[in-house]
């Protein structure tokens, strides 16, 4: 019976992922990216840990992230993710990331380790090791190795730059298929202290592409609004807003949902301590 409970999810599973090429471990990017349209690639706080590796040189101390999502509000499809990342001035900047998708029956769990380090005062690079592992109950599991790598400039005080490619050099894993290479380019444009303005182009090499944009708005400290837009000009677009709230200095929440118009909602909290 287990094994048929199980067939049936597989089946759904994948066509959920033929519609919508972003669930898998690697793309678990928490709640502030699902704010803002899931663009990844320019941030410069601990959030950088999960789409470009390169923002964290910029992080000041130790950061802590962690968050949940439940993807279309299928629980089966929930992720999980928690990041630690601290800056040692001269030596760099190293971090850790895990990520988890999926149930009991069937689940896909990452392990990074990232360092990434700043190259003069505006520019940044990165690399971050992967180990990943998927289990199907009935079935086993199956683990490999790969390895992302990213780049960030600060092309003025108002325009920052950001690259990063996962996987670059592909690796089989499952049924001999390839964990996904995928080349992120964005920008992010501050406008003032209160707007920052993102735009992205996501390249998955068996995929169709992605545009994505998201708009930042502190209307107060203590408050910031997250909008954001994704499409890839074929079968999937998605809309997404969310917020954040800062306790204090130190502790901040985020709550956020990205809504893609053929599968719904994806709620997603996120938890930050900067220490």
């Amino acid at each position: 019976m287990k094994k048929i409970y199980i067939f049936i999810f597989i089946n759904i599973f994948t066509i959920v992922y033929q519609i919508n090429a972003q669930i898998n471990t690697i793309e678990i990017y928490g709640a502030k990216s699902n704010g803002l349209g899931q663009v990844t690639s320019v941030y410069e706080d601990i959030n950088s840990i999960y789409g470009n590796q390169a923002g964290m040189a910029f992080i000041k101390g130790m950061d802590i992230n962690a968050g949940y999502e439940n993807r279309y509000q299928i629980f089966e499809l929930s992720a999980l993710n928690f990041a630690i990342a601290k800056n040692y001035q001269n030596t760099g900047t190293f971090g850790l990331v895990l990520k988890r998708f999926g149930f009991s029956q069937f689940n896909e769990f990452m392990v990074g380790i990232a360092y990434a380090k700043k190259l003069g005062n505006s520019f940044s690079a990165s690399i971050q090791f992967d180990y990943f592992n998927t289990s199907i109950l009935g079935y086993g599991n199956k683990s490999t190795f790969s390895f992302e790598t990213g780049l960030m400039y600060k092309i003025s005080d108002q325009l920052t730059m950001g690259a990063h490619v996962t996987n670059p050099f592909p690796v089989s894993f499952i049924d001999n298929q390839d964990i996904p290479t995928i080349i992120n380019i964005g920008v992010k444009y501050k406008v003032s202290d209160y707007l920052n303005i993102y735009g992205e182009f996501e390249k998955h090499i068996n995929y169709n592409f992605y545009l994505k944009s998201g708009i930042e708005y502190s209307p107060i400290d203590i408050f910031t609004l997250y909008f954001g837009f994704r499409n890839d000009f074929q079968n999937s677009s998605d809309f997404s807003l969310g917020f954040k709230y800062k306790f204090n200095k130190k502790i901040n929440i985020e709550l956020s949902t990205l809504y893609n118009l053929t599968l719904g909602l994806s709620p997603t909290v996120g938890f930050n301590y900067d220490l």
